[in-house]
């Protein structure tokens, strides 16, 4: 199929959470697709995935969800199809197999780094380096990326496949890609190393929301003119106004403010009030310091007594054994006092015969 004839205005996030849940993280996203003409819809099947209903497929690491081979091969005829797919990486579930996204980004020669990315003050924010082909007027001014969770890619060299996006770590002296895109069959892919990029948090950051609508310009096919750039920010750059008449009323009504004596009152409570929390407090650590203690009292009197017990059980089997002694020796005596009871008994005999 020729990607030009696809006609739909569907964006297609794919996810496992209702479509509640998922609204509450791709609000932004939602508006930047409408301003441009689109629908963000989403789905947990695969099985509906074709070019017909979705311009493009948004697609990211899950934890502890696995897409099936036979879903992979879906999503990848969807691309050679003429599809347009955006893959977000999380490595740490990738690298540790809890998610298996990994799976489609393997067939288009792309792979994250086991960790992640870090700026030169060891946080989240990196400097960026677009290559020239897509640096567009959206971002000719955005140098820096808050890249939440995020990861360098591997890219394996193919004719199609180019470099979309570089962090420069001055640190390390290493540019390593961190968006990379890439044709396959009549589809085009973009590949980024943080699942979050796309989420309200990490958009309501201006730097982060040019380098989204870039994406989109790119995997769309579509041109975004400055005067649509500037528009979009409206949606990050939006303040609820309070309306006039609201105003006027406000300042008009009379606010009655409570008499010193009563406030002087009021404060007193509240301080004899916290006193008495703060004594409740001290008596309660005071009572569990000695519980702490009596405890430790009772186990020590415990193993003192398991001593003892065993010093007793000592004795008893050391008194049975004298018991068996004396038992032994009484009775040998006795033998003896027989024997010479006997003697004597013969020779009184003998004396007398």
């Amino acid at each position: 199929m020729n990607p030009r004839r696809i006609r739909t205005k569907n964006i297609c996030v794919f996810s496992i959470l209702t479509n509640n849940e998922s609204a509450n993280n791709y609000g932004i996203l939602r508006e930047i697709a409408n301003k441009l003409g689109f629908s963000l819809i989403f789905t947990d099947k695969i099985s509906d995935l074709n070019t017909n209903r979705c311009k493009a497929l948004l697609i990211k690491s899950d934890d502890n969800f696995k897409l099936l081979s036979s879903e992979v091969k879906m999503i990848i005829d969807y691309l050679v199809g003429g599809g347009a797919l955006i893959i977000l990486l999380d490595s740490v579930l990738e690298c540790e197999l809890r998610s298996n996204i990994i799976e489609l980004t393997d067939i288009l020669g792309v792979y994250p780094r086991c960790s992640t990315l870090r700026g030169g003050d060891k946080n989240q924010v990196v400097e960026i380096i677009y290559l020239d082909e897509f640096k567009s007027s959206i971002v000719s001014e955005t140098k820096e990326l808050y890249y939440p969770r995020g990861a360098s890619l591997i890219v394996k060299k193919r004719p199609f496949t180019k470099v979309f996006l570089r962090a420069n770590l001055s640190e390390k002296n290493a540019k390593p890609p961190i968006i990379v895109f890439t044709r396959y069959g009549n589809g085009k892919a973009i590949i980024v190393g943080s699942r979050d990029l796309f989420i309200d948090s990490a958009l309501r950051i201006e730097n982060n929301f040019r380098v989204v609508l870039s994406i989109l310009s790119v995997i769309l096919g579509i041109e975004i003119s400055k005067d649509k750039v500037d528009e979009l920010l409206g949606i990050i750059k939006k303040e609820k106004k309070v309306p006039k008449k609201e105003v006027i009323e406000v300042l008009s009504t009379k606010i009655e403010l409570p008499k010193t004596e009563e406030m002087i009152k009021k404060s007193q409570i509240i301080k004899e009030e916290a006193k008495k929390e703060v004594s409740e407090v001290a008596v309660t650590k005071q009572l569990m310091d000695r519980v702490i203690k009596l405890e430790e009292l009772v186990m020590n009197l415990i193993t003192k007594l398991t001593n003892l017990e065993d010093l007793v059980e000592s004795i008893r089997s050391k008194t049975d054994e004298i018991y068996v002694k004396l038992n032994n020796h009484d009775k040998k005596v006795t033998k003896d006092i027989k024997k010479i009871h006997e003697v004597f008994k013969n020779k009184i005999e003998d004396s007398g015969s």
